[in-house]
């Protein structure tokens, strides 16, 4: 699913003498590296992005076809966000969020079908997961009065 949805890739700044925060776009981050390294001690965060919308264009076709279809026409898109965090040192931390359709009913316990949607590399502090999590409230506001899919379906979205 790499190749179908893009993974965006950009660094939280946070400098410690100011306040200003900006988000700028980075190639994907090399961990083992000194650069990574550096990032952490200056409480910069980085962070992987995947576009809620891009999912739903590539999933909702799949969705709708098969024997036993998920979705019929006129069906609400049920989201469900998650997130989960792990202290990985007293540097930084990991926080992943999720996204499950809640119409799979049983089968959205599988994680196969929990797909990934941020990972953040940094302090964990609520200024700095806001500014993470950004895009994906630009796009829930977006979908929040239905998702257009290829076949110019309009599906309400929860």
């Amino acid at each position: 699913m790499n190749s179908l949805i893009p993974i965006h890739n950009y660094t939280i700044k946070i400098t410690s003498s100011s306040l200003d925060q900006s988000r700028e776009n980075l190639d994907p981050p090399n961990i083992n590296s000194n650069n990574a390294q550096n990032n952490n001690n200056d409480q910069n965060g980085l962070c992987s992005f995947r576009s809620i919308k891009d999912l739903l264009n590539i999933l909702v076709p799949i969705w709708k076809k098969g024997s036993s279809p998920i979705f019929v026409f006129g069906d609400t898109i049920k989201l469900k966000l998650g997130g989960d965090g792990h202290i990985v040192t007293n540097q930084y931390s990991h926080v992943m969020f999720t996204v499950c359709l809640l119409n799979e009913k049983d089968e959205v316990l599988k994680p196969s079908n929990q797909y990934c949607i941020l990972l953040y590399i940094g302090k964990e502090k609520y200024e700095y997961l806001s500014l993470a999590v950004s895009q994906i409230i630009n796009e829930l506001d977006e979908i929040k009065d239905g998702f257009k899919d290829c076949d110019d379906v309009i599906w309400t979205v929860e």
